[in-house]
């Protein structure tokens, strides 16, 4: 068996730290790397318990207690030996971190961009930052609710936080195998920075091509949709000083975002917002299953929603609701954007009751009027017989 591991360890050691092999009774019996370990009893180590009962174990990352890697992460991977129903031992691999951050440096990008790896409690198993590592919690920090939200969900998002004062959009994942978050995280600003370009271009094309630019309009649209479309993932950022109320909407019918405008409207936090559906109460009493079939079919849906406010006010928003599709067609959510247009109703409706008033005045007039015209003559025929 050491034979057969050593041959193993040659191939793959670079990487990894060292194999292992347990008897049924715990016994380590051979260690590729460290040959003074042999006879020591690790029975009451999980991964040997769990070994016993067929199980193959996950533990990990654990601080090295080792004198040559003390403090290094630490990870075990077990697997039992049995044959029949009878067990035999089992053998274990424990390897450094290593390799994780190797992986994770695969996926930086531009000057801020890096991922990260976080066990179920937020503790930080791998970080470019190598200070981070099993001393950083990140969902200790009560600005990251954001990003404890999302990674309770255990399903892939994005979604923003704040991180050492610095805006931060992120993308979560989890690894089912081992309960662990991978985690993609990059300035907001770096993000954002060309959109702010292809926004400063088609500002200086408007200023100064605008005597041409307007029969152009159709054709210039069909080729900046498709960027701008790659990128409404992060409009998020653009939304904050919108005075229009802006939902992002998931699949799921869930919100994900909404900005400053809609929760000063709604009188409500962002915390109470996200993760419920939005509401779809409409003048005209149009079911929120409809509205939802006819998005999920491509088409987008626009109608006047009525919002009860904290104070029982009720707002009235003019709203627009429309899929958003990738290149290839399929939709991953859905963006609401809403116009109050509460006063706007009532002065109608005023200006309504004015125009109302105003005609029966008219009509009022024109009557007396003819009265008046019936009257004269007979006046003038009563002047007459009076004086004669």
């Amino acid at each position: 068996a050491k034979r057969h591991l050593k041959a193993v360890y040659n191939k793959i050691g670079e990487k990894y730290f060292s194999i292992f092999i347990l008897d049924r009774n715990g016994i380590v019996r051979v260690d590729t790397l460290f040959e003074q370990t042999d006879g020591i009893d690790l029975s009451n180590r999980p991964y040997f318990k769990q070994a016993k009962q067929g199980k193959p174990a996950f533990v990990g990352p654990l601080k090295s207690r080792a004198k040559n890697s003390l403090g290094e992460p630490l990870v075990f991977v077990s697997a039992p030996v049995q044959e029949n129903g009878q067990f035999y031992g089992m053998v274990g691999m424990v390897f450094n971190t290593g390799f994780l951050k190797e992986i994770l440096s695969r996926g930086q990008v531009g000057k801020t961009g890096y991922a990260y790896l976080l066990n179920e409690q937020g503790l930080v198993l791998a970080h470019p930052q190598k200070e981070y590592i099993l001393t950083e919690n990140l969902l200790a920090h009560p600005e990251n609710v954001h990003l404890k939200k999302a990674i309770q969900k255990k399903m892939p998002v994005s979604t923003t936080y704040r991180f050492e004062g610095v805006d931060k959009v992120i993308g979560v994942s989890r690894v089912v195998s081992t309960g662990w978050t991978a985690v993609f995280s990059q300035d907001r600003d770096e993000i954002m920075m060309p959109l702010n370009r292809i926004l400063l271009v088609i500002l200086y094309s408007v200023l100064v091509f605008l005597g041409i630019i307007i029969p152009l309009v159709g054709v210039f649209w069909n080729k900046v949709s498709n960027p701008i479309q790659k990128m409404m993932d992060f409009m998020q950022s653009v939304t904050q000083h919108s005075n229009e109320c802006i939902l992002q909407i998931g699949l799921d019918h869930k919100i994900v975002f909404a900005n400053p405008a809609f929760l000063f409207m709604t009188g409500q936090g962002l915390e109470s917002i996200v993760g419920t559906e939005p509401i779809l109460k409409n003048k005209n009493d149009i079911s929120a299953n409809e509205i939802w079939r006819q998005l999920a079919n491509g088409d987008v849906w626009s109608g006047q929603v009525l919002y009860d406010q904290v104070d029982s006010r009720q707002v009235i928003l003019d709203t627009m609701i429309l899929p958003l599709k990738d290149p290839n067609g399929v939709t991953q959510g859905y963006f609401s954007i809403g116009r109050d247009i509460t006063e706007e109703l009532k002065y109608k409706k005023q200006l309504h009751q004015a125009h109302k008033l105003e005609a029966i005045g008219t009509l009022a007039s024109g009557i007396s009027h003819d009265f008046n015209n019936i009257l004269t003559p007979l006046l003038g025929y009563v002047e007459l017989m009076l004086e004669d």
